[in-house]
């Protein structure tokens, strides 16, 4: 799902996606971004396990902070160095981030003690 995602913003880097990378970088982002929300909750409702609604309405908030700072700070990187290159920062941002996060967040191994 992250890859999707991450492959969805790394299209609009290219440097003539046409229409048609846009239409396909629309459906991968999309698909990506409703699969991680999707994750995000079922995570959030996993970790306080006594308060499921709690964790959605965490959830939504953190998604919704996330989109709140990173829209203008994305702006104000296009204008320093363009729309390809902030597409290709946030697609490297994204598969950094999913480096960083999958070992912490998948689930214990059976064969582990």
């Amino acid at each position: 799902v992250w890859t999707l995602f991450a492959a969805g913003i790394a299209l609009l880097a290219l440097p003539e996606p046409g229409l048609t990378g846009a239409v396909v970088s629309a459906g991968l982002f999309g698909a990506g971004y409703i699969g991680l929300t999707g994750l995000c909750i079922l995570w959030a409702a996993h970790i306080l396990l006594g308060a499921p609604a709690r964790a959605v309405t965490w959830a939504c908030l953190a998604l919704g902070v996330g989109q709140t700072v990173g829209s203008p700070l994305a702006g104000a990187l296009a204008g320093r160095i363009g729309t390809a290159g902030t597409f290709a920062v946030a697609a490297a941002l994204g598969l950094l981030a999913w480096a960083q996060l999958h070992p912490r967040l998948a689930p214990p191994d059976a064969d582990r003690d």
